[in-house]
């Protein structure tokens, strides 16, 4: 039986967020058909995170809620 998941993404903004998501949704190994929602909340304890441009403090958490594979 397969069970609902989430991970929650700490990013700048929900954007850049879902970009990298969509990237790299296949190494997560989330279907685009496995997804079942999204919510965005502010960084209540903010994270460093790896940009371009430097280190930067997380601003926004987005959560993902999806199937997982059966295993």
């Amino acid at each position: 039986m397969r069970k609902v998941e989430c991970k929650d993404i700490h990013g700048v903004t929900v954007e850049e967020v879902l970009a990298e998501f969509n990237e790299r949704r296949a190494e997560f190994n989330i279907g685009e058909k496995d997804l079942i929602s999204m919510s965005v909340r502010d960084a209540g304890k903010p994270m460093s995170i790896h940009t371009e441009g430097g280190s930067k403090k997380s601003t926004v958490v987005v959560t993902i809620f999806y199937w997982a594979t059966e295993e």
